[in-house]
C-alpha cells in the first residue's frame, strides 16, 4: 500500500533541474533552456545529461552549462534512492522488437 503523504514528500523533494544562476557574473545564461520536466523518465534525463556534457566539453569555461549538468547528475543520483513503489516519474520504455520480419520469407 502506498502512503500518499510519503509519495508527496518524494514528489516535492526531487532536486530541481533548473539551477540557480543568479550569482554567475560575466556570463549570460542562454535565452531558453528547456529542461526536462520532473515526471520525465530516467532515459530522458540521461539524454539531457549527455547533451549537457557535450556543451560543457565545447565550452569548458561555462559555469552555466556546468550547473545544469550538476543539477541533472544530482537528480539522477537522488532518484536511485527512491524506493521502487514511490517512483512517480515515467518509467523507461522497454523496447521489444517484433520478429515478424524474421518469420516472413520473401521468394
Amino acid at each position: 500500500m502506498i502512503d500518499e503523504a510519503r509519495l508527496r514528500t518524494y514528489v516535492f523533494s526531487q532536486p530541481s533541474l533548473s539551477p540557480d544562476l543568479s550569482d554567475i557574473t560575466g556570463e549570460s545564461p542562454p535565452m531558453c533552456v528547456n529542461t526536462p520536466g520532473a515526471f520525465r523518465s530516467n532515459a530522458r534525463l540521461e539524454r539531457w545529461r549527455d547533451e549537457l556534457a557535450k556543451r560543457c566539453a565545447e565550452d569548458p569555461d561555462s559555469q552555466v552549462w556546468r550547473r545544469f549538468l550538476d543539477a541533472v547528475i544530482a537528480c539522477l543520483a537522488w532518484r536511485e534512492t527512491v524506493p521502487p513503489e514511490y517512483r512517480f516519474w515515467k518509467q523507461d520504455a522497454v523496447k521489444e522488437w517484433s520478429t515478424v520480419h524474421d518469420t516472413v520469407r520473401v521468394e
